[in-house]
């Protein structure tokens, strides 16, 4: 897969979930639950017992709502559509050389691209499964 395939399928999977979840914007209340416009939401499980999210947690899903998601997304995209001319293999560690911000092969520089290596990190970080 190349690196420009990598990046739309990361974006795809997040805008996937973007669109799905409670539209924006959210925010975290002092019962370290999300509040969106339609309430509020606890993220917890009290069946496990488990008093979750902290409220640096609560406020961290909020801030993750679907407009940054969507914009991230986009992001990764734009990204993708500038660096596809080159059709990049992805290398095992996630990165690929970048042959567009180096002005082609002949002068390439064997450090990753920084546009590519921030993409890729995102890329990296991103669960799987499906959008």
């Amino acid at each position: 897969m190349t690196a420009a395939e990598e990046l739309r399928a990361a974006a795809a999977r997040i805008r996937g979930r973007a669109e799905k979840a409670t539209s924006g914007p959210w925010a975290a209340t002092d019962s370290r639950c999300v509040d969106g416009p339609d309430g509020e939401h606890v993220v917890a499980s009290v069946a496990a017992r488990m008093l979750w999210p902290t409220a640096a947690d609560a406020e961290h899903i909020a801030a993750w709502s679907p407009d940054p998601a969507l914009a991230v997304a986009t992001w990764l995209e734009l990204t993708a559509d500038r660096h596809a001319p080159h059709q990049l293999p992805t290398a095992p560690d996630g990165y690929a050389i970048c042959w567009t911000c180096d002005k082609g092969p002949h002068n390439h520089v064997p450090a990753p691209c920084p546009d590519l290596a921030a993409a890729m990190a995102v890329v990296l970080a991103i669960p799987g499964g499906e959008s």
